[in-house]
């Protein structure tokens, strides 16, 4: 059978291709929550969900809401008001920590890059640990505004040593799924994402996994009552707890279809391994570098070693328009993104494009979205009076996407199909 573009391909940041199955799934006639089947499924997703996270220990934790209802859950639960947080922002979603935090009346101490080029160093983060004992460290695994990638690792080592008791929250809503992340072997209290992006379902649940002692202090430690009644894991964990045990219980009703098409979409991730699909989404990463610097292409990140694997900013040619990149891209098959304002003046929000590459398209390249994304954005360039030397690229992406000129599924300076 052969495949005909007849809308853009998904490359945008945290919005991706879906596959049709799960898709299909969302859109079933719904069944009861306290129903058999959907105890069974909901209890599978939990235990996949701690093969993704990395974690024996944690409790993954699925409600309705997008990822930054995570910020509440977090620190409505972890913090009280006139407690301490440190914050590494890089980027405009890090920034929305300090904005949560500060809704709670915590006190916020933040931590910047001392230049957009790459992430914040693990020992600036664990000296001012060491220095605030702060109750809680926040920390966002991948930006999507500037595509930071942060040494989780490094970080959270030297911050284990220094302070212990130190509670540990990831953002990892660009991440999770994508890049290696190891809840309990890197000592995370709190982390948490949203069913889309690298999570390959549809957007409207927020994904989250506390640790043990993180619960514990939630439920059972804590002088002040938890601010807000939806977000009590004391009311969610033994909802949780009950589903992985082939139990009902209740709290509030679960968004049964939503909570079907995830388990669909991360059994499969489960079943290809969270470090298998790190190694996947770094492989697709390398093709990503190299195509874009046929095309001209700047990463916004100097850092490689900075470099997120699941999404990638660019600087394009100063001649071209924002505006009209984007739209003939999607014209030509692929919708990539604008920017958004980054940490300093350099990076603004119309001399830059975001493209996400996470999820179905890293993990099952066969469908071509990368060769998809970049034919288009070649083919928009040119429109807009870009000079692209024809055969240089067509040789180096070629070798980069390891395709043949009569192979039959590709032909990057002309009218493309896919067949299988």
């Amino acid at each position: 059978s052969s495949w005909s573009r007849r809308r853009a391909v998904m490359m945008t940041p945290n919005h991706t291709e879906i596959r049709e199955d799960v898709l299909a799934r969302a859109g079933e006639q719904s069944i009861h929550h306290k129903s058999d089947k959907f105890i069974r499924e909901f209890g599978t997703l939990l235990r996949d969900l701690r093969h993704i996270f990395m974690t024996q220990d944690g409790q993954p934790i699925v409600i309705s809401g997008g990822g930054g209802l995570g910020w509440d859950l977090a620190i409505a639960n972890l913090m009280q008001s006139g407690d301490q947080a440190v914050v590494v922002n890089c980027g405009f979603f890090s920034e929305q920590f300090n904005q949560a935090f500060q809704s709670y009346g915590v006190k916020v101490t933040e931590i910047k890059p001392e230049k957009l080029d790459r992430g914040v160093d693990a020992r600036v983060v664990a000296d001012k640990v060491k220095e605030l004992k702060p109750r809680l460290l926040a920390l966002t695994q991948v930006d999507s505004s500037t595509t930071i990638l942060t040494d989780i690792a490094a970080i959270t080592s030297l911050v284990h040593e220094e302070s212990p008791e130190t509670f540990i929250l990831v953002d990892v809503a660009s991440s999770l799924g994508g890049e290696e992340f190891r809840f309990d072997d890197w000592h995370i209290d709190a982390a948490f994402a949203s069913s889309h992006a690298a999570l390959d379902a549809l957007p409207g649940l927020l994904v989250a996994c506390f640790s043990p002692r993180a619960i514990k202090y939630a439920t059972e430690e804590r002088i002040s009552p938890v601010a807000g009644y939806y977000t009590q894991l004391a009311k969610w964990v033994p909802v949780m707890q009950a589903y992985e045990g082939g139990k009902t219980s209740y709290f509030s009703t679960p968004p049964v279809n939503l909570v079907r098409a995830l388990g669909l979409a991360v059994r499969r991730l489960a079943e290809i391994g969270p470090l298998e699909l790190a190694g996947r989404h770094r492989s697709t990463w390398r093709k990503i570098k190299a195509a874009a610097e046929c095309l001209g292409l700047k990463f916004v990140v100097e850092d490689e070693a900075s470099r997120a694997h699941t999404m990638s900013a660019f600087y394009f040619p100063a001649e071209l328009n924002q505006q009209d990149l984007l739209d003939l891209t999607a014209r030509h098959g692929s919708m990539v993104d604008s920017g958004l304002k980054g940490l300093n003046e350099e990076q603004k929000e119309n001399n830059h494009i975001r493209m996400g590459h996470m999820g179905l398209s890293a993990t099952d390249t066969s469908r071509r979205h990368v060769e998809t994304t970049f034919e288009a954005m070649r083919q928009a360039m040119v429109e807009c009076g870009r000079r692209i030397p024809e055969e240089p690229l067509k040789k180096a992406l070629f070798a980069v996407f390891k395709t043949k000129k009569d192979d039959g599924f590709f032909c990057l300076f002309g009218v493309f199909c896919l067949s299988n």
